[in-house]
């Protein structure tokens, strides 16, 4: 299965806020980079804009990531990939937008999963592999006497995209529901048959 990520509708959704930076979209990329490599899946993600008018791509973090230039918009590319790829491949789309939504349900064998859910999953995975790194590994403390700013300020951007806000239901509860709370049409087993790949 491959993912086709709408990545700053998922990542401006995961740190509930317009603006990312360079840092914290780093860090978040080595994060889902960690999560589909550990899961073996396969990932697009597609941002907008980028230095150039042309679409460009890169490898990091064992995702491919694209680059749609400040001429076109990841929407306009993720639905001409939906066009070309969504018969050849099993895509699942990540996305809450509802133009993109609604296109990949004209797409079919591809499916697509909300930013919220597909959060919820990663955060799962994040909090699980925290728990058996304090396990491993035990508490992580700073072992240089030196005082270096800007060496602090990225580790601390790190660790705040590693902590995880948790609502009065636990993650688990809300996979669940993400994964039963659906009618059980064939359509609807399929879906939730790549979402036991996550």
């Amino acid at each position: 299965m491959k993912l086709l990520i709408d990545g700053y509708n998922l990542i401006k959704f995961r740190m509930q806020k317009d603006r990312i930076t360079d840092a914290e979209l780093r860090a978040f990329l080595k994060s889902l980079g960690h999560y589909c490599q550990t899961k073996n899946l396969a990932a697009t993600i597609v941002l907008d804009g980028g230095v150039f008018g042309f679409t460009c791509s890169e490898k990091q973090y064992g995702l491919n990531i694209i680059y749609t230039g400040y001429k076109s918009t990841a929407d306009d590319f993720i639905k001409q990939h939906l066009t070309l790829y969504a018969k050849q491949v099993e895509l699942l789309v990540v996305s809450s937008d509802r133009e993109i939504v609604n296109f990949v349900k004209h797409h079919p064998p591809a499916t697509s999963i909300k930013s919220s859910e597909f959060n919820t999953i990663l955060d799962h995975f994040i909090k699980s592999n925290m728990a058996s790194d304090k396990l491993s590994y035990g508490e992580l403390n700073k072992t240089t006497a030196s005082m270096n700013d800007e060496l602090d300020q990225l580790m601390e951007l790190h660790t705040l995209d590693m902590q995880i806000t948790i609502s009065k239901e636990s993650v688990s509860d809300k996979i669940d529901k993400v994964k039963f709370a659906r009618q059980s049409s064939k359509k609807e087993r399929q879906f939730n048959k790549k979402l036991k790949k996550l």
